[in-house]
């Protein structure tokens, strides 16, 4: 079984909720380590995230889909990060706009995966325990949203609402995670963790878009061109998060973090509701073939679940 055009944003979604798991085993194995040999010996996460990031590299060296034979094989210039952007993302209005978007949800996720953490602690001073089980949360409902909640939007709705109703989401939680920074009740942010998968929708439905813009041999440039944009992102997020956390966090407005985050979300938000992505059209559902069949995207998933798991379980 071979995934068609438009069912690509679910199957990116699987990806995805093989992460939010691995979120959610590291810290259960975060939080077992420390029950069992105590929280002074913090060498032994280390060590088995080194032994699962070696697992990973077993799965992709001995069960990795086999390469596909092209005539003009691509040069090693073309991996440099702003060669690919340029080749794929720049290419087009579309995929320009896609682009941003990227790189606002990688923004948004590291906001809410790193600094997030420094703010619990300092305002509501939250111990490892609270910061592992918030955490857990967020990586138990992922697979659930990724799942069941990703196909539903998209069989009601269709993609762009499920690329507009995952936009507003984003904006929604950090909007509710600043008014909850106002009040001196922590344990309501336990309450918005359930609620932050579901800002994680866009990224898979993003990718799937993405991938009607440009023909199948340049799939590969576009997803190292979409996680370099993703990554500086996630490079601008802590350094703005801890320049306004250090002027805000003792002032009568500690979680103004998360406005000016939210703030920073409306020009994605826009985005959502102007872009036309390209249509689908029933020759192009039929013809246009994912590269890998389904055993392989099992593969793909099962090196992603052993990678992400050691990022999560030393946060």
């Amino acid at each position: 079984k071979r995934s068609s055009t438009s069912l690509r944003s679910t199957n990116f979604g699987k990806v995805a909720a093989a992460t939010g798991f691995a979120f959610f085993l590291g810290e259960a194995m975060n939080i077992a380590i420390a029950e069992l040999v105590g929280k002074h010996e913090l060498r032994l996460p280390l060590l088995l995230a080194a032994v699962l990031s070696i697992a990973s590299l077993l799965v992709i060296c001995f069960t990795w889909p086999s390469h596909v034979k092209v005539a003009e094989p691509a040069p090693w210039r073309d991996a440099v990060p702003w060669v690919s952007v340029k080749r794929t993302i720049l290419t087009s209005t579309n995929l320009m706009l896609f682009g941003i978007m990227f790189f606002i949800e990688g923004f948004g996720m590291d906001t809410l995966h790193s600094a997030f953490m420094v703010f619990a602690r300092k305002l509501y001073h939250f111990d490892t325990e609270q910061c592992a089980v918030f955490l857990m949360l967020v990586g138990v409902t992922t697979p659930f949203v990724m799942a069941v909640i990703l196909p539903v939007l998209l069989s009601c709705g269709g993609e762009l609402f499920a690329l507009r109703f995952s936009s507003v989401m984003l904006l929604g939680v950090f909007a509710v995670l600043f008014l909850i920074g106002l009040t001196p009740y922590g344990f309501l942010l336990f309450l918005a963790a359930p609620f932050i998968p579901l800002s994680h929708i866009s990224g898979s439905v993003l990718l799937g878009f993405a991938t009607r813009e440009l023909p199948k041999d340049e799939w590969g440039r576009l997803t190292g061109a979409t996680m370099a944009v993703e990554t500086c992102g996630r490079l601008l997020a802590p350094l703005t998060a801890m320049y306004v956390m250090r002027r805000t966090m003792d002032g009568p407005c500690p979680s103004a973090m998360f406005l000016v985050t939210a703030v920073l979300m409306l020009p994605g938000v826009a985005i959502a509701w102007w872009v036309q992505p390209k249509e689908v059209f029933e020759k192009d559902d039929e013809n246009s073939q994912m590269e890998f069949s389904e055993d392989e995207v099992m593969t793909t998933t099962s090196a992603v679940l052993l990678t992400s798991t050691p990022a999560s379980s030393i946060s």
